[in-house]
């Protein structure tokens, strides 16, 4: 019996991290890239998306194992809303004093704005994580859930898309400066264009995804 607890405590702690780490970089996503682009649109969103979900992907894991703990001990949205809450402030308070490159956090408004919508999201997401998520229906059929391939294909072609809008915009800018060094215009365009791209395809799909989830019942 003892040889079976810890892997039924890594059964419990596995899909909680898992929900953690993806809502954590979710919402992490949405928080960066709009404070991104208060600053600076679409260069200041990429960053703040990128910014955000590497934050988000740091909080899940030290929510996820919080809340893998709580789900242990009982079944309570109430518990879960509280610790999902407290790691979410403690953590926003860290990365709002440590995130000096954003203008529009170097003011006292700016800082409350952002820790109060990572209190919020904690709060609201601490349950989904601790017990699970499901779409919620809309009209006679339920929002679908990306899954990871429709995921990877969205990522893929806002890549691509955005790579090749990259390269033009590097092509016409690196012929204005001088043709010989065009190509090098080129790589650096179509390699700025995908990783913006696919920074954005996240943000987007963090925002239409998360208000459609819900608690497991």
């Amino acid at each position: 019996m003892s040889r079976s607890q810890p892997g039924s405590r890594r059964a419990r702690l596995v899909p909680v991290l898992k929900r953690a780490i993806c809502l954590g970089a979710s919402a992490g996503a949405v928080i960066g890239g709009v404070t991104g682009t208060v600053d600076w649109p679409v260069v200041g969103t990429s960053f703040g998306a990128l910014a955000g979900v590497l934050l988000g992907v740091g909080a899940g894991v030290v929510d996820g194992s919080l809340l893998a703990g709580v789900a242990a001990l009982r079944r309570s949205a109430w518990a879960a809303r509280l610790a999902s809450a407290v790691v979410s402030l403690g953590l926003a308070v860290i990365a709002v004093s440590r995130a000096g490159a954003f203008r529009s956090l170097n003011h006292v408004g700016g800082k409350a704005t952002l820790v109060s919508a990572c209190l919020l999201l904690g709060a609201a997401l601490g349950p989904m994580i601790a017990y699970g998520v499901e779409p919620v229906s809309f009209r006679r059929d339920p929002v679908p859930v990306p899954p990871s391939r429709f995921a990877a294909r969205w990522l893929l072609w806002g890549a691509v898309v955005g790579g090749a809008l990259g390269a033009l915009v590097g092509l016409v800018l690196g012929i204005q400066v001088s043709l010989v060094t065009s190509p090098v215009a080129v790589v650096e365009g179509a390699t700025f264009g995908a990783l913006s791209a696919v920074v954005l395809a996240l943000l987007l799909l963090a925002a239409v995804v998360l208000p459609r989830l819900r608690v497991h019942r």
